[in-house]
């Protein structure tokens, strides 16, 4: 049997040698070059009915020469063209260079070429031989591996690499759109996989798939984020008393807040893509899976937080320092009944910050950073107060800044205590304002009801202006 497969013309004329030899050629030209160089993918559908007509030839022969024992001839021609052809083939484009990503892609593409061309030989063979069971398909795994690892392993590579994060992620200004290229990929490694990968495999392979883009999502998301905080970094050192609300927005905020706000956006544009894609995959999965997203981007969130908090309160000691005078707190002249200069300047930024902040986050996001701001703002008020001494006319004026603060606070936060304690403080400020004469009662009902703050208490009183 062996020596008469080995005698096929298929496997030994320099016309065939030269055959294959030409599709290797074309084969490896086409990946190197990252595109179907020659019209490749003609010459394989070529190449493979070329084996499809040779197979049913040669089987009309083998069964009038074994009669009985045809089934086991075609067997051994099947697999010597399996090893000697098809084999060859196939080595060409798993070995050959990748250069570029669109090397990568060619290779994808002939590879779930061949797992095609290789299903509808198979088919045609159970066909000739009206589906004997005796008969041995060409078995894929044999050149891709179980399950066809390897076009998995090369679509995961390229939903992984393809395009570049520098081409989905422009310096500046990145959005929801860039990641349609992205999805329209996922897309069509799903297609491709679902064509060319057993049954058996297929769950596992879906799964890989859909871990593979949405690490790639959580990857760019994390990189967006880094690179807006460290883009407003320049900026934010530059922020001083005169930096307007306009160009705090421009410049320091709102790059890294709009960033945040892709990052959400692109996650939700992710599990909306997998849930139609791959809608097979269950659902304990795709939750296991954005658990494992947020779990990686919680510490860029982190850093949003703590970068937009820290500017914010850098902005804010800026307008206190720039513009608040001692003479606000200290003059002895009538009150004013209006809010001192640094006041206002102050309220402006903090409500540029919290509109900004409210635009482009979502609802809950934006109140998670409002109320940082505000415990922040809250230390940073603390510690400016007791920057002055203050008579009483000065503790008056102090008073009227402190609850435009506060009606700030009850507009923006959202967190109770943190409106308690700046409630609390204004009330404290009384302190400087009550006649010697009453201060120790006061002082003793303030404390029976300070707890933990007795401290703050106590550096007030060393605020009184003596005379």
């Amino acid at each position: 049997v062996s020596r008469y497969v080995g005698s096929r013309e298929m496997f030994i004329s320099a016309n065939a040698m030269e055959e294959i030899q030409r599709l290797r050629n074309i084969v490896e030209r086409s990946v190197i070059l990252g595109e179907d160089e020659s019209s490749c993918t003609e010459c394989v559908r070529t190449f493979f009915a070329q084996i499809q007509s040779a197979v049913k030839k040669e089987f009309q022969s083998i069964t009038a020469a074994f009669d009985s024992r045809a089934i086991v001839v075609l067997n051994t021609l099947v697999h010597r063209i399996a090893e000697q052809r098809i084999g060859a083939y196939v080595e060409t484009f798993l070995t050959t260079e990748l250069r570029t990503a669109a090397s990568l892609r060619q290779r994808l593409a002939l590879t779930a070429l061949s797992l095609r061309e290789i299903e509808i030989l198979n088919r045609a063979i159970r066909e000739m031989t009206n589906d004997d069971a005796d008969v041995e398909a060409i078995d894929p795994d044999v050149f891709f591996g179980i399950g066809c690892e390897t076009l998995v392993d090369d679509e995961c590579a390229c939903l992984d690499s393809v395009p570049s994060d520098d081409d989905v992620l422009p310096q500046r200004d990145a959005t929801e759109f860039s990641l349609d290229d992205l999805c329209a990929r996922y897309k069509e490694a799903l297609l491709r996989v679902e064509s060319c990968v057993p049954g058996t495999s297929i769950e596992s392979v879906r799964a890989r798939l859909a871990e593979a883009f949405l690490g790639r999502v959580t990857r760019l998301a994390q990189r967006h984020l880094r690179e807006s905080i460290a883009a407003t970094k320049s900026a934010s050192a530059r922020l001083n008393a005169w930096t307007t609300r306009e160009e705090a927005r421009a410049d320091v905020f709102e790059p890294v807040l709009l960033a945040s706000r892709n990052m959400n956006a692109w996650l939700a544009r992710a599990r909306d893509a997998i849930d139609t894609m791959n809608s097979e995959l269950s659902p304990g999965t795709v939750r296991q899976m954005f658990a494992v997203a947020q779990s990686r981007l919680a510490e860029e969130m982190s850093m949003v937080l703590e970068a937009m908090t820290t500017r914010g309160m850098t902005l804010v000691d800026a307008k206190f320092r720039g513009t608040q005078r001692a003479v606000d707190f200290n003059d002895e002249s009538s009150f004013a009944e209006r809010e001192t200069e640094a006041c206002v300047a102050v309220v402006d930024a903090l409500d540029g910050l919290a509109k900004t902040t409210l635009e482009c986050l979502d609802s809950a996001n934006a109140a998670t950073l409002l109320n940082e701001i505000g415990a922040q703002f809250y230390s940073l008020l603390f510690r400016h107060v007791c920057r002055y001494t203050y008579t009483i006319v000065g503790a008056m004026q102090l008073k009227l800044d402190v609850n435009a603060y506060v009606s700030w606070v009850r507009k923006t936060m959202t967190a109770r205590e943190s409106i308690e304690r700046f409630e609390a403080l204004s009330t404290r400020l009384n302190l400087l304002v009550v006649p010697e004469d009453a201060l120790d009662d006061f002082v003793y009902e303030l404390e029976a009801h300070a707890h933990e703050n007795i401290a703050e208490i106590r550096m007030l009183l060393r605020l009184r202006k003596t005379t």
